[in-house]
């Protein structure tokens, strides 16, 4: 009987491993004609997860002015997430993150880009089957749009995240 109970439980760990999703793919972008690339981040201060590039002080106050009324997973950035991701264009290098919300990962994440260089800070909320876009100084709204690098970074992890998730399933 303990045998059976440990295979039954090797299995459902098993399961769980092959649907869990992506939240730090990789990823040219886009795919076809890539003119950026998503890479994970290796240097200090961004390497590690989210709650590293809290440490970041330009990034934690944009982080914390972007988030306020939203759940706390993504203001704490203590949900379930990937590693900490650069998006690397011509003229641009900006830092993505990705985080959900510890008890519904499927149905809420966030991605959350950040360009040290000129201190823009935007994310992308996925709640179901709606996206809202958190732009500073916008309020909350669909229709709010980021500034074009921002937005393509964005984009670039989400799309990524998703294709392994597809081939995932």
């Amino acid at each position: 009987m303990k045998i059976h109970a440990c295979l039954v439980a090797a299995a459902l760990c098993a399961l769980q491993a092959a649907s869990a999703k992506s939240l730090d793919a990789e990823s040219a972008c886009p795919p076809q004609r890539p003119v950026a690339m998503l890479r994970h981040v290796a240097e200090a201060p961004w390497a590690g997860g989210p709650l590293t590039a809290l440490k970041v002080p330009a990034f934690a106050r944009a982080h914390a002015a972007g988030t306020k009324g939203e759940a706390p997973w993504l203001r704490r950035l203590s949900g379930g997430a990937g590693a900490n991701r650069v998006y690397l264009e011509p003229g641009h290098r900006i830092i993505v993150l990705a985080v959900c919300n510890p008890t519904d990962c499927d149905g809420e994440r966030a991605y959350v880009a950040f360009e040290p260089a000129t201190g823009d800070w935007g994310a992308n909320v996925f709640e179901g089957r709606q996206i809202r876009a958190l732009v500073p100084g916008s309020g909350q709204t669909t229709l709010a749009m980021h500034p074009e690098s921002l937005d393509m970074a964005l984009v670039c992890a989400a799309n990524a995240d998703m294709d392994v998730r597809d081939v995932r399933k």
